[in-house]
């Protein structure tokens, strides 16, 4: 019942602010729409006539379901849930879809848990060469961090010609470098700047794209070289940054200095652009681009255990037990049927009408193995969408 009272909680406010409407009213002002903390979304519907519609597996239906204000569809079955979903979702102002599964075995959870890690580290990784034996190494390290903060930084010696390993911290400063430094010319040679070729990066240009279409990321852009004064800089010239919303200046845990790097907010992506524009012009003199990765993610990321921080061009290996069933194509191992299922969902999306707002709700995970946080998933369907934002 967690996932529902979430989602009551999330959906509160918009079903007052149709509330007002419905009656023939404009609302005054935010604290009025909000005035009544306490209503529930059903009972909003239900003050203007409409319900909520539940699906849900029969052995599921819970507390919800006898709800009066709650219109609920009893199914047998996953798929009939989804069937089910098609059919009657655009019918409903609002809509909740409950799919039921054979929870993950503990290590498998840990183990997926791990590679989502890995494979960031692994996309915030670039490798650069070739470069001549002679090469000035304190410039290019001067060079490469000139993108953003560095982990770590080592020559491979394994080729013919030396070539460099960059671990970058955000993965905004590894796609800078990229963009900025493959194919130039480096001491006569042209180089190549490039992520590790792995089973984890092989979709990181999918990826990268989508991060950077993502609602959340659109109004943002990464800078690097700002001072620990930048902030005062800003607010002394605000008729260049027109509808600047926030500056967010990471500071490093250990010793609670300001880093080097800062993510700026902004109303629309035209204004991030042309402060974009202005900022890596050659009076402030920084290095930046638009920004990849919602902020809630360098929480998250900070949080990484040290077994997860692997240098790059190690490979990823599945437990015996999953590569057997991987390769055999079993289809009641349980990262198959997510991934069958995370398909079919995505179709159901696909299928709704314009403007409807989606919110998925996944449980997070607690066993002696440790405690796993949950995931939720919000996105307005598009004409051309294909995606959900992740919050």
């Amino acid at each position: 019942m967690a996932q529902k009272k979430i989602a009551e909680l999330n959906l509160e406010a918009l079903a007052n602010h149709q509330e007002i409407q419905a009656a023939g009213q404009e609302p005054r002002n935010t604290t009025e729409i909000l005035q009544h903390p306490n209503t529930s979304v059903l009972e909003c519907l239900d003050s203007v006539g409409q319900k909520l519609l539940f699906l849900t597996r029969e052995t599921d239906a819970g507390e919800l379901a006898s709800s009066r204000n709650c219109q609920t569809i009893k199914c047998l079955s996953n798929k009939e849930v989804l069937e089910q979903a098609r059919v009657e979702i655009p019918l409903f102002p609002f809509s909740i879809v409950q799919f039921s599964f054979k929870a993950f075995s503990p290590i498998l959870t840990e183990e997926m848990n791990k590679r989502m890690r890995i494979k960031w580290t692994e996309i915030s990784t670039v490798y650069a060469g070739p470069f001549s034996k002679n090469c000035n190494l304190r410039a290019l390290k001067r060079l490469f961090k000139s993108f953003g903060p560095v982990q770590s930084m080592t020559f491979v010696l394994e080729t013919r010609q030396p070539h460099l390993c960059i671990q970058y911290e955000v993965l905004e400063a590894a796609q800078l470098a990229i963009e900025s430094l493959d194919g130039i010319l480096v001491d006569g040679t042209c180089i190549k700047v490039q992520r590790p070729v792995t089973e984890l990066t092989l979709d990181c240009e999918t990826l990268v794209n989508e991060l950077e279409g993502d609602s959340e990321n659109q109004g943002s852009i990464y800078l690097f070289g700002v001072s620990e004064t930048f902030k005062e800089q800003l607010l002394q010239e605000p008729r260049l940054f027109l509808g600047l919303e926030a500056v967010i200046l990471p500071k490093d845990l250990k010793n609670g200095k300001q880093k080097k790097y800062c993510f700026l907010k902004f109303k629309s992506f035209g204004s991030a652009q042309r402060a974009l524009n202005i900022l890596t012009g050659k009076d402030w003199k920084l290095k930046g681009r638009h920004a990849l990765t919602p902020r809630h993610l360098h929480a998250w990321l900070r949080g990484l255990p040290p077994e997860s921080r692997r240098p790059a061009g190690l490979r990823v290996v599945p437990p015996p037990f999953e590569q057997e069933a991987l390769q055999t194509l079993k289809l009641d191992h349980p990262k198959i049927a997510a991934w069958r299922w995370g398909r079919k969902i995505g179709k159901l999306y696909n299928s709704l009408c314009p403007g409807t707002l989606c919110l998925i709700l996944l449980p997070g995970t607690k066993s002696t193995h440790g405690s796993l946080s949950g995931l939720g998933l919000m996105g307005i369907k598009e004409e051309e969408e294909s995606t959900i934002s992740g919050l």
